[in-house]
């Protein structure tokens, strides 16, 4: 058994309850989600009112103002989504758990990751959302059961708006290296995916290797939803923000190419 399975066992047990209560604290402080989420409606107006959206929003403000080519538009659009959508969905997983049950965010998943499992692998840092390690898939979070003789990995969780067969498959790949490489770890683990609903039949996941959990909202009407982000919302009314401006994200973005032509 190698040395670095074993110092994860030891070195983030109490890591992962302080990393978690700080997590329940900062969760505190936003609007509560429904104990019973029945609509994307219900959903996206929850998340609306969150800090979090703030926070992407203020970094995507930030970034659509200086020019940028179509290319880095469409990328950071990307990247925007698969951020609003990650937060989304660990937010509503987390009011789905057990009371011994705790769900690790990306960035405490990560932070975790880059200290005792790869630390000394390249951090590769991105416009919008949580970092990467540099050739290490690093799953989006773990959901950790605590019992009585100590911590366990229950699962290991992606979130992704991705539907091709292939893309389940290679993570699912991943995983099953990281159970050989870390069994301490991963041993009675699963994968789980989490997804808007699949309005055709869902990817097939190989039967006990992974499990699909679905939210109450299809890929169409999460694609709405993060178009509007870019192309509806106005914050000026918001007065969480600060020094909002009336326009929108596209219209932003807009008026820095035109201002980059002028010089």
């Amino acid at each position: 058994m190698s040395q670095e399975t074993l110092l994860f066992p030891l070195a983030a047990r109490v890591s992962i309850l302080d990393l978690a209560n700080q997590q329940r604290e900062k969760r505190g402080s936003q609007p509560p989600l429904p104990d019973n989420l029945a609509s994307r409606k219900e959903i996206f107006t929850w998340f609306k009112q969150s800090e979090t959206f703030r926070q992407i929003y203020t970094q995507a403000q930030r970034y659509f103002s200086v020019p940028r080519t179509k290319g880095e538009v469409e990328l950071c659009r990307s990247d925007v989504a698969g951020e609003v959508f990650q937060q989304i969905a660990f937010a509503y997983l987390s009011q789905k758990l057990s009371a011994t049950q705790t769900l690790l965010s990306p960035m405490t998943t990560f932070d975790l990751y880059h200290r005792n499992l790869y630390p000394g692998k390249k951090v590769v840092r991105h416009k919008i959302g949580t970092p990467s390690l540099l050739g290490i898939s690093v799953p989006d979070g773990l959901l950790v059961e605590n019992e009585p003789f100590g911590l366990k990995i229950v699962a290991a969780v992606e979130y992704t708006l991705k539907r091709k067969r292939d893309a389940f498959h290679e993570k699912i790949y991943y995983f099953a290296f990281s159970k050989l490489k870390f069994p301490d770890l991963f041993a009675e683990s699963c994968l789980l995916f989490v997804t808007p609903t699949f309005s055709e039949s869902p990817p097939l996941i190989p039967q006990g290797k992974a499990e699909l959990r679905q939210l109450p909202f299809t890929h169409p009407q999460f694609r709405n939803f993060s178009n509007w982000f870019y192309e509806g919302y106005r914050p000026y009314q918001d007065v969480l923000i600060p020094d909002a401006a009336s326009a929108t994200l596209k219209e932003i973005q807009v008026e820095a190419g035109r201002q980059g032509s002028r010089h």
